[in-house]
């Protein structure tokens, strides 16, 4: 991964990088591969932006406080990113979507890292965590998805087949949507997966295909109930 020029920022230390030089480019310093800095000033604040890959990551503010957000963008880059931005000591860690943050001054299991989260970089507190309450109904909804898609069998997907066996597998709730998951459902995502065509192969009904059906049922309802 990139290493940055920047690392573990302040105000101060972003406002000497910076060093106040004008820009062609959106008054902007770059500090790593499609990583840059840059500053945003008014006639009451002035604040330091960091950006990967034109996605802002870091807003540091006059009082040496940070707002962290990944905008969706759970990969290998934005973590090495945060992880050379955040205070010394501090890092995220977790699987894919379900990241948590981890430092000297907090909790041994963590803080679930939302969008938004804000950091005193002096201290390495958190100071506030407004995405908090929707991120924790963001990973019950994941786990609810999880739970169904482990679910698909090939005995189910016989009897959704057959027309048969259509009670519920399981009831997932979500924010917008909430609605009771039947083998009827089942067949729609097999309809996804091999088109509209009517016309559904013997082999969507086989060990090697059971992979992507799950594949298509967990983007179809990770589309419906986190998107809204």
């Amino acid at each position: 991964m990139a290493h940055l020029t920047l690392q573990h920022p302040t105000w101060a230390s972003a406002r000497a990088h910076h060093n106040g030089r004008q820009f062609a480019y959106n008054n902007s310093r770059t500090i790593g591969h499609c990583t840059y800095v840059r500053r945003t000033a008014d006639t009451h604040v002035t604040t330091y932006d960091i950006y990967v890959f034109g996605t802002l990551v870091m807003r540091i503010g006059e009082d040496n406080c940070a707002t962290f957000r990944v905008g969706g963008w759970y990969t290998p880059v934005s973590r090495d990113r945060l992880d050379q931005l955040l205070p010394a000591g501090m890092y995220v860690s977790g699987p894919a979507r379900q990241w948590n943050l981890y430092g000297p001054k907090l909790p041994p299991e963590g803080v679930p890292f939302a969008d938004g989260i804000l950091i005193d970089l002096g201290t390495g507190e958190v100071v506030e965590n407004p995405g908090l309450a929707a991120e924790v109904k963001r990973r019950e909804t994941h786990a609810l998805i999880d739970r169904y898609v482990r679910g698909i069998t090939l005995p189910r997907l016989l009897r959704a087949r057959a027309g048969k066996g259509d009670k519920p597998h399981c009831s997932v709730r979500g924010a917008v949507v909430k609605r009771r998951y039947t083998t009827a459902l089942l067949r729609q995502f097999v309809d996804d997966l091999w088109g509209w065509n009517g016309s559904i192969p013997e082999r969507a009904y086989t060990q090697p295909y059971l992979a992507s059906l799950r594949a298509c049922a967990r983007r179809s309802l990770r589309r419906t109930l986190l998107t809204g």
